[in-house]
């Protein structure tokens, strides 16, 4: 299941387009939960390996595939520290992002990863 979840990834990210855009606030909270899975140093190393290195602005929006580059990666490197398979590390960040999962870790008014 994993080869095919790398597949459609990979198929998607080429299929991007630059018209498909998502907001900074997502990327810098989808960023936030890779950090806090892989922790500061990996998750920066992942981050400058597949993202030009530019600060993200809420408002602004930003290609779609280059955040799906930088989640892909993270999730290869989760699994290759033995943290979660490829397809729940590419999941990981929704889950962590989201206030109604059980294993949400969000505390209301913090960011995870904010102070490390």
């Amino acid at each position: 299941m994993d080869a095919d979840t790398r597949e459609a990834l990979a198929q998607r990210i080429e299929l991007a387009t630059p018209e498909e855009q998502i907001s900074g606030i997502f990327c810098e909270n989808t960023f936030l939960a890779i950090r806090e899975l892989l922790g500061r140093q990996q998750a920066d190393a992942v981050r400058s390996s597949t993202w030009p290195l530019r600060p993200w602005v809420s408002v602004q929006r930003y290609p779609v595939a280059d955040l799906l580059r930088m989640v892909g990666s993270a999730a290869d490197l989760a699994e290759k520290q033995g943290l979660l398979s490829y397809t729940q590390a590419l999941e990981e960040p929704r889950r962590l992002g989201h206030p109604h999962h059980p294993g949400h870790t969000v505390q209301q008014g913090r960011s995870p990863g904010r102070g490390q």
